[in-house]
């Protein structure tokens, strides 16, 4: 049996795939005999034992603005020291400098799990121009060198480690819940459970547009529906927004600049988009909605699909800090936020209840929400550039495109040729190959060697 600490930093109750992917690879470990201990940053210390083992909260400081708490030395390596692992995992490279040394001291081995590409997280944060590749090399090279063994999760994430001949990188592919992420999720949902963090006072948001209703035994989580009426000639807006029976009238406010290429009419001096005919296409994005994930590419394919004629809506889950000009850019849009969903079999209902998936971020290591669409058996649209389009199975299951917004369009449009029971199923298939067992006997292999005796 081995004593396996996990540090992750970026650990919070809307970490998304990092804290499902420490939780579920931290469970493995305990049902295979293991003690697993999870440390973790955050705003007072604590230790509570969890499904997935012990975890304790060190407290540390606040870094960015989105809830994160980042671990430190000074608090960190006494715990160590109390814990004497067998072997530790971390989960993010900041804590790889000052973790090394004392690993080293210790006679422990430091195996880096590698969630993220240096170069393409950065992208989308640095000016154009910039030598990222060079910098993500110098870096890396220290990492490499730092740590025993670094562990990647696909091609895409591996090959910026290629690049500078590092000899010490594992390839072990994440897995997904194929129980909770099911084409059969849907019917499992229940809107009494699902938990929404609000976005924010919904007084101050723009009006989200009147969405088409889902389908029967899918419930709207908050049912909330808009008319806008806008004024083309002092370019200004209105809403009237309806709850139940209940009826408010929201201020006048400026109206973004309109993006169809001229104002729009009516003879009484209101206007609204003409609805494209046809069955309704549901797409779902699931995301971080921050600069290097993209979210508002899919906001701009579901308008480009609309203009050309494919009536479409797209529900988004997820929060960030782009959430306020998403909202502004869907203003005009059937487009549904749900915020951060709590309840995972929430998010496979609202998932597996969509049509099609649209994944546009180029700076996937591994891709869980593409995954987990998969599995509810939901085909996805995914870009060339990151390691989604490695995730795709038998023809139907997803598209690989360019991942600019026509693109994505046209994605979707290629998938609806292919009839639904032949995609869903292709879907399905494609993520059975993923198990989290499969992860978890591939960690344990790599750790065969520090087997307490």
């Amino acid at each position: 049996m081995m004593r396996i600490v996990q540090l992750a930093n970026f650990y919070t109750p809307a970490s998304g795939g990092l804290r499902t992917c420490v939780d579920e690879i931290g469970r493995g470990y305990l049902a295979a005999g293991h003690e697993r201990v999870l440390v973790v940053p955050g705003l007072s210390d604590d230790d509570e034992q969890t499904p997935s083992g012990r975890r304790i909260t060190v407290r540390g400081p606040r870094f960015g603005g989105a809830g994160y708490h980042m671990l430190t030395a000074r608090r960190t390596r006494p715990l160590l020291e109390e814990l004497a692992p067998d072997v530790i995992e971390c989960s993010d490279k900041l804590s790889v400098r000052w973790l090394a040394p004392w690993a080293r001291r210790a006679g422990v081995p430091l195996v880096l799990f590698s969630h993220e590409r240096i170069d393409a997280i950065l992208r989308a944060r640095v000016p154009r121009g910039f030598p990222l590749s060079a910098a993500a090399d110098v870096a890396n090279r220290r990492l490499a060198a730092r740590a025993e063994k670094i562990v990647v999760t696909s091609g895409f994430a591996r090959t910026e480690f290629t690049r500078i001949g590092a000899g010490n990188v594992h390839r072990v592919p994440l897995g997904v819940d194929l129980d909770t992420f099911h084409p059969q999720a849907v019917a499992r949902l229940d809107p009494d459970v699902v938990a929404i963090r609000p976005p924010g006072d919904a007084e101050k948001r723009p009006t989200r547009p009147l969405p088409v209703r889902p389908r029967a035994g899918l419930p709207l989580a908050r049912p909330e529906y808009a008319v806008v009426r806008r004024n083309a000639a002092l370019r200004r807006t209105a809403s009237i927004t309806v709850r139940g029976d209940r009826v408010r009238h929201n201020v006048i406010r400026p109206l973004l600049p309109a993006r169809h290429g001229g104002p729009i009419r009516l003879g009484d001096e209101t206007a609204a988009r003409t609805s494209p005919a046809g069955p309704t296409v549901r797409l779902v994005t699931v995301s971080r909605l921050s600069r290097e994930k993209r979210p508002e590419r899919a906001i701009d394919a579901l308008e480009l699909l609309r203009d050309s004629g494919v009536r479409a809506e797209l529900t988004v889950i997820g929060d960030g800090p782009l959430r306020d000009r998403l909202h502004r850019r869907a203003a005009d849009l059937p487009v549904r936020f749900l915020g951060h969903v709590n309840d995972r079999d929430a998010v496979a209902g609202w998932v597996a209840a969509a049509d099609i998936a649209i994944c546009p971020s180029p700076a996937e290591t591994f891709g869980l929400a593409v995954l987990e669409a998969l599995a509810c058996g939901t085909p996805v649209v995914v870009p060339h550039d990151g390691a989604a389009r490695e995730l795709l199975g038998p023809a139907g299951s997803g598209i690989e495109c360019d991942g600019t917004p026509a693109g994505l369009a046209d994605g979707v449009r290629t998938l609806l040729t292919v009839p639904a029971p032949d995609r869903r199923n292709a879907a399905r298939l494609a993520a059975e190959r993923f198990p989290w067992s499969t992860t978890v006997a591939g960690m344990l292999a790599l750790y065969a060697d520090y087997t307490a005796m």
